[in-house]
């Protein structure tokens, strides 16, 4: 029988790993990479008391950061379904723009290629002119 971090870290390698996951566009398709050891995950585990959990749900602190020792937590999935939230509308309404579908995907694009620059310089500088500069 599989155990519940065993569950967590298998689906993370498959979402990250597997173009034929449903869930793989916004992991491995946007280059987030499965870099922690199972090993590493059951420290997490025990560190993070994630047994006492109702509900124990891997995090990755940074969003755009691969799943890594110094970058994941475990927490409710209550609070990572609403820390999510409050992360993409911090990345990517960060100067009270409301954007359709269409240019959010953009934004996330122009972000996969330059990971350096923050959702707030490529809103300011404008969307049309960075991807010009992007695919140049």
């Amino acid at each position: 029988m599989i155990n519940k971090c065993q569950k967590t870290y298998n689906n993370m390698k498959y979402r990250c790993n597997n173009p034929k996951d449903s869930k793989f566009a916004n992991y491995g398709g946007k280059g987030i990479k499965c870099k922690i050891t199972y090993l590493q995950l059951l420290s997490l585990w025990e560190r993070d008391k994630a047994n006492l959990m109702n509900q124990p749900s891997i995090d990755r602190i940074d969003a755009d950061k691969d799943y890594c020792l110094t970058n994941c937590r475990f927490i409710e999935m209550s609070q990572n379904r609403k820390e999510r939230r409050i992360k993409l509308n911090t990345a990517k309404y960060a100067i009270g723009v409301n954007l359709s579908k269409e240019e959010l995907d953009r934004l996330t694009e122009i972000k996969r290629k330059n990971p350096k620059l923050s959702y707030r310089a490529i809103l300011i500088k404008g969307l049309e002119l960075l991807e010009r500069e992007v695919n140049q």
